[in-house]
């Protein structure tokens, strides 16, 4: 099928999806880059090879990049398509989860909250970004900042776990005694 459309989209989609089945994701990773080459394509759709081809949401595409990165042990790169899919998809639980998993693995808390402050400026402050960027300044031990963004969690009505518990970290940080 790929011989016939170089350029096709669905078969790379069930080559990933057959690979990632099998664990291998190694494998799995050039046919990810390519469909984001070809879906970021400007020219894309100028030249038709088929009569229909897929068109994968770019959030889904990323997260599987990431799922991949990650399990290759690329953490750094799995952060990147992690929040390369947050820009699709802020809302995205479980790729947030995940990149929180990367950013504890791969230790570079600072790029990380640029990343957020720049997803922030683009798609607005939500309450989970907010408490992953506190997370991050809380590994920087900077906890004024990480105060900071949790008390602007608190203006935006959050009050879940993670809040909770960031505030107790940044108490116990601050030497404060913390009562239950």
């Amino acid at each position: 099928s790929l011989r016939e459309a170089p350029r096709q989209v669905i078969a790379r989609w069930i080559i990933i999806t057959l690979k990632m089945g099998k664990d291998d994701f190694a494998g799995a990773l050039p046919f990810l880059r390519e469909i984001v080459e070809i879906q970021t394509d400007p020219k894309r759709g100028e030249k038709v090879e088929l009569g229909f081809d897929a068109t994968i949401p770019m959030q889904e595409v990323f997260f599987r990049l990431g799922l991949c990165c990650e399990r290759t042990g690329a953490f750094g790169a799995a952060a990147d398509a992690y929040f390369e899919g947050l820009r699709q998809n802020v809302d995205y639980r479980d790729m947030l989860e995940r990149y929180i998993n990367c950013v504890d693995q791969h230790n570079d808390a600072a790029a990380s909250v640029r990343q957020l402050q720049t997803l922030c400026a683009t798609t607005g402050e939500t309450g989970p970004v907010l408490n992953c960027m506190a997370r991050c300044h809380l590994k920087l031990h900077d906890v004024v900042a990480a105060q900071q963004l949790l008390d602007r969690c608190r203006e935006l009505n959050v009050e879940d776990d993670d809040t909770a518990g960031h505030l107790i970290e940044c108490s116990l940080l601050e030497g404060n005694e913390v009562r239950a």
